[in-house]
């Protein structure tokens, strides 16, 4: 497994006048192998933070055994998202890497959905998780906003598919999950099939177990 320890290959740098709200970082670092690379998303996505351009920069031209991505994150740009989602799938095909996700924090909405992607998926046990619809702020005449409408149902049913994908759980419990919008405990996530392990932070209590 990947160690955080190592040379930082990457650290997005925020605006100063960035709203604490919304400040945190993309880290990029190599593991113990210079094939194996951390990943940190502790921000939102989209923009100066994580970003699938980002990703194709800086990980494009190296050889990849083995990616680790540590995600704390309320969400953000789900276009970004999935763009970055599938940036890192193609990186699995193409390199034959292995991918792990590890919810370190409670994330929700976007971030989740980049989760899925990890060939293993795992969350410290004193988290929560979201998964929701997309919402969005519409501007424009009744046509742009029908249009707008009816791209955001159509991204909807395409982060449905992603987690049922992932679970094996049907569209219809999917569905109406996000439809709650409720926050959710990492083991009713395991049990779901969202994700394949739950861990104890602190390895003194680890350790004692």
């Amino acid at each position: 497994m990947a160690k955080h320890k190592n040379k930082i290959l990457f650290q997005s740098e925020l605006p100063s006048d960035t709203p604490e709200e919304k400040k945190g970082s993309l880290i990029v670092m190599e593991g113990e192998q210079p094939s194996m690379l951390d990943i940190d998303v502790d921000s939102y996505f989209g923009y100066w933070r994580a970003s699938k351009d980002r990703l194709t920069y800086l990980l494009s031209n190296r050889n990849i055994d083995e990616i680790y991505i540590r995600i704390n994150s309320p969400g953000g740009n789900l276009k970004e998202c999935i763009d970055m989602y599938n940036y890192i799938g193609r990186l699995k095909e193409e390199k034959g890497c292995f991918v792990t996700t590890d919810f370190v924090g409670s994330s929700a909405s976007a971030a989740t959905i980049f989760g899925m992607i990890g060939d293993h998926i795992k969350a410290a046990n004193n988290i929560g998780l979201l998964i929701h619809f997309a919402r969005m702020f519409a501007v424009g005449t009744a046509e742009e906003v029908e249009k707008q409408l009816t791209e955001m149902k159509m991204y909807n049913s395409k982060m449905a598919m992603v987690y049922a994908k992932r679970s094996g759980t049907s569209l219809d419990i999917i569905k109406d999950l996000m439809q709650e919008d409720t926050t959710k405990s990492v083991e009713f996530m395991l049990g779901l099939g969202l994700l394949d392990e739950i861990y104890e932070p602190d390895p003194a209590l680890r350790n004692a177990a």
